[in-house]
């Protein structure tokens, strides 16, 4: 047998050894074992800590989104609103200004379309002669 798979059922043991509750120690001492000997830029690009990285990503951007709209009034498109802010921040954390831009403005047109057309639209025939919006209005004519 070659040291490789000598040291393949030894990992293998090791695994067998961590599904035990009283071995649930052993997790933190390889981790700091590995910490101590391996260099970071190792651990750093392996699999498991880049999902244990996004995942702690994820919680963060979704407590932040959750804090920013806490204490927004309208309670109907709060979720929405929190799902649109969360890619929003993915997407700055990709440095995609583009896309970063079009999150914000759906959060924007979410609010301004729910104003719309609970507020606006429903009052129309009462609202049109007010004078903000009929100079809106005929200043819209005149601009065809």
């Amino acid at each position: 047998m070659t040291d490789k798979a000598k040291l393949e059922k030894l990992i293998l043991l090791i695994g067998d050894l961590l599904q035990e509750k009283e071995n649930a120690w052993m997790v933190d001492a390889l981790l700091q074992t590995i910490e101590n000997t391996a260099p970071l830029d190792k651990i750093a690009g392996n699999d498991v800590i880049q999902h244990i990285h996004e995942y702690c990503v994820e919680q963060k951007i979704d407590a932040q989104a959750r804090a920013f709209y806490a204490k927004f009034p309208i309670t109907q498109i709060r979720e929405q609103l929190i799902e649109d802010y969360k890619k929003m921040e993915h997407e700055r954390r990709r440095d995609d200004f583009n896309n970063f831009c079009l999150c914000m403005y759906q959060q924007i047109e979410n609010i301004v379309s729910l104003f719309f057309h609970e507020l606006i639209e429903p009052n129309w025939e009462n609202l049109k002669e007010r004078p903000a919006i009929q100079v809106s209005v005929q200043h819209s004519k005149q601009n065809l």
